[in-house]
């Protein structure tokens, strides 16, 4: 979920490719002043498989072009969608905690074919403790071994405006299921100690 993109050399290639269709684009370089004329978007959407790193044969949808364009367009109109979310994982053995930070611009959840669940409720189980152990076994640092333990999120700071993700997508299909919602989210349990919100959020 969280994610920390840098921009990249295929990035600098479509920034390229956008000053050039403004340049060539005559009813753009005369400010559409010309009455019908219109801008052919053609070679910037040429450039997105270079933006989204598209590689042939996998998958890729809208909603991974938007987080690309979310983080590489400057800071300003960005800034909005930037949050910030905390791991931490307790090891059960010398309940040592450890944390990671990283900057998130979005939340994915996963619709289950066979449930009914609201989005809040969906949220909601996002955010419980997560056992790790078996396979999934957290290699702790002090104890020198994999060791049963516990991972939780939080956030440390929200984003103004927050991106939910429905993965509706499952192998042959897509799950149809209504996903209810109430008209405000409130993140509140979700934030760190210590850092409380401002507002809640409108669903739209």
């Amino acid at each position: 979920m969280p994610r920390g993109h840098r921009r990249s050399e295929p990035n600098a290639h479509f920034n390229e490719g956008v000053y050039n269709d403004r340049r060539q684009t005559p009813g753009l370089r005369q400010g559409n002043s010309r009455k019908g004329s219109a801008y052919t978007p053609a070679p910037l959407i040429q450039q997105i498989p270079n933006l989204i790193r598209y590689n042939k044969g996998e998958p890729a949808d809208a909603h991974e072009l938007l987080i690309v364009l979310i983080i590489d367009i400057s800071e300003p109109i960005s800034q909005p969608f930037q949050g910030q979310m905390v791991s931490t994982v307790k090891c059960s053995s010398c309940d040592r905690s450890t944390t990671k930070t990283d900057n998130t611009q979005d939340i994915s959840l996963h619709i289950e074919e066979d449930a009914s669940l609201s989005l809040e409720e969906s949220l909601y189980a996002i955010f419980q403790p997560e056992i790790l152990d078996g396979e999934n076994a957290y290699w702790c640092d002090t104890c020198q071994t994999t060791c049963r333990a516990t991972k939780t999120l939080s956030y440390t700071r929200k984003p103004k405006t927050l991106i939910i993700r429905l993965k509706r997508l499952i192998l042959g299909g897509k799950i149809q299921n209504h996903i209810p919602f109430d008209t405000t989210l409130d993140l509140e349990p979700y934030m760190t100690p210590g850092h409380s919100l401002t507002h809640d959020h409108a669903l739209v």
